[in-house]
């Protein structure tokens, strides 16, 4: 299982208050060994107890979808590219998951991140 890590230099890390919710905005580093079905998001180390949602922007060419979780400190991001359409004779085809242990690390995806 791999964890992914908060680019976002600690000192700038504090998540603001809006209502009863937090919201952390900043930017995540993806893992160098992506795992089947998603890499690790642990909520506490964006300062945030419990996952509400996310949004993560695609980043190099990678779609992020957000997989939340009852436990905060196992919630998932998974990733998906677009294969060569060529290969499906030009047609539109659905995205796929990127395949495991690939490196995702120079990845930088800027993210919006609700919880409590």
């Amino acid at each position: 299982m791999s964890t992914i890590t908060v680019a976002t230099p600690a000192s700038k890390r504090t998540p603001q208050r809006i209502g009863t919710r937090l919201e952390y905005n900043g930017t995540l580093t993806m893992t160098a060994s992506y795992a089947t079905g998603g890499d690790t998001l642990n909520a506490k180390l964006l300062g945030i107890s419990k996952f509400h949602g996310a949004i993560i922007a695609s980043a190099g060419g990678i779609v992020f979808e957000f997989i939340p979780d009852t436990d905060p400190a196992t919630a998932k991001v998974k990733a998906y590219r677009q294969k060569d359409p060529g290969a499906a004779g030009g047609a539109d085809i659905a995205l796929t998951e990127v395949a495991a242990a690939v490196d995702l690390s120079a990845l930088k995806p800027y993210a919006i991140i609700h919880g409590r």
